[in-house]
């Protein structure tokens, strides 16, 4: 992946907003896990989907008028995305255009897991957990 600037994601735009929210699958950011076969599926929530959720939490509230205190959602995800950086930082060295380091160069490329697989299982996930529903449904 080439990090740098880009053109999508604007903060305060219809398109922008759109793009956030196709971030996290159409089925939300948790996935049901079964403990054994007899068992009812629990939901546990994937943490790339609610990181991607809590960086438009913070971008909605960019976007407002500020309010102080800042709304227990958005200390929140500002929390776990700190923690979430800390846990696993980029290690690669950027290059500046000043001295402050407040503006990186135009970018560099980078390997990154393959989240697209992560996409697919939750919504194949998502579509097993409906099934299962509708299965306990037509027995009751």
């Amino acid at each position: 992946m080439h990090i740098s600037d880009t053109v999508h994601f604007q903060l305060d735009t219809d398109e922008g907003m759109q793009e956030f929210a196709n971030l996290v699958p159409p089925s939300g950011h948790l996935v049901y896990v079964r403990s054994d076969a007899s068992s009812e599926p629990q939901p546990y929530a994937v943490t790339l989907f609610h990181q991607m959720t809590c960086l438009d939490v913070v971008r909605q509230e960019f976007t407002q008028l500020p309010s102080s205190p800042a709304p227990q959602l958005v200390r929140h995800c500002m929390n776990y995305l700190r923690q979430t950086v800390l846990c696993r930082p980029s290690l690669f060295l950027e290059s500046t255009v000043n001295s402050q380091a407040l503006v990186s160069r135009a970018g560099y490329d980078v390997v990154c897991r393959d989240w697209n697989a992560v996409y697919e299982e939750a919504e194949r996930n998502y579509a097993a957990y409906v099934d299962w529903s509708q299965e306990i449904s037509n027995r009751r």
